[in-house]
């Protein structure tokens, strides 16, 4: 619904996520998912999730928001920061213009949800909302190259990546089982990608802790869709591969950022939507 206080909220929600940094947004995004799946569906946790969790924490908009003002800051205002270091709040720029683009940003991501949702197109009309506004940033912001300019030394693309695809395939198995079997128990499925989500916290620490939003939330969509478990295992393992692809074409040695989970859960839930209809 578009109304003043969700466009509002969707603004602050941008500008909060320039302040805050990328990561941390959605981690906080997590943390707000979470306490809903907790309250249940009393008539609070309604009217909360209309006015904090689908404007100010929606990643379409706190997180987009985060990706355009870092962008914006790093290329064309040459603050002293990576364009795709996600993990970096604004707030050390004191720049009004930065805040005000990751804002601007909130609120076109708040207007392309709500135009993909009243389109009832068959797909997470969030991921796609990111997806569109990264590529959006980094043709107004970034060198305009969409493809990863050194895609031919990518390893996983070589000979001899057995072994680094396997481990990456068996972390996608352990995640997907967990997250479809939690789906399965709730009948929620958002259940696996808040707690993924929450768990980025330790992302903010450790770049080498796993993100796994992408394969939960699939995870959960197939096992919700066509009703069994095995079938949410086998679409986690191919969002792990599925999310390789993307990261390592559009989102390496480039210098915006192009969310390669989003992409990968707008890619699948269509494919998942289109199998399984509601």
């Amino acid at each position: 619904m578009v109304d003043a206080v969700s466009i509002i909220g969707a603004f602050l929600g941008g500008c909060v996520g320039a302040l805050v940094g990328g990561n941390p947004a959605f981690v906080i995004a997590g943390i707000v998912g979470v306490i809903f799946l907790s309250m249940g569906n009393v008539p609070a946790a309604l009217v909360l999730q209309k006015t904090v969790e689908w404007t100010l924490f929606t990643p379409c908009i706190c997180f987009a928001g985060a990706v355009a003002a870092l962008a914006f800051a790093a290329n064309k205002r040459k603050y002293d920061v990576v364009g795709t270091n996600l993990n970096k709040a604004l707030g050390f720029t004191q720049d009004p213009l930065t805040v005000l683009v990751g804002g601007i940003f909130g609120l076109f991501g708040f207007m392309c949800l709500s135009t993909f949702v009243y389109l009832k197109l068959p797909l997470d009309a969030g991921a796609l909302t990111v997806m569109l506004s990264g590529f959006i940033v980094r043709l107004l912001f970034g060198h305009h190259k969409i493809v990863n300019p050194k895609l031919n030394e990518v390893s996983l693309y070589h000979k001899g990546c057995a072994v680094q695809w396997t481990y990456k395939i068996l972390v996608g198995l352990v995640v997907a089982a967990a997250a479809a079997y939690a789906v399965h128990l709730t009948g929620i499925a958002t259940t696996g990608f808040y707690i993924s989500a929450l768990s980025l916290i330790f992302f903010l620490r450790d770049g080498d802790f796993p993100v796994t939003h992408h394969v939960t939330l699939i995870a959960g969509y197939a096992t919700v869709r066509s009703g069994s478990v095995l079938i949410g295992i086998l679409f986690g393992v191919l969002a792990c591969i599925v999310f390789e692809l993307y990261q390592n074409t559009i989102n390496t040695n480039v210098d915006s950022h192009i969310d390669a989970p989003a992409s990968t859960i707008a890619t699948l839930s269509l494919v998942i939507f289109s199998i399984f209809p509601a």
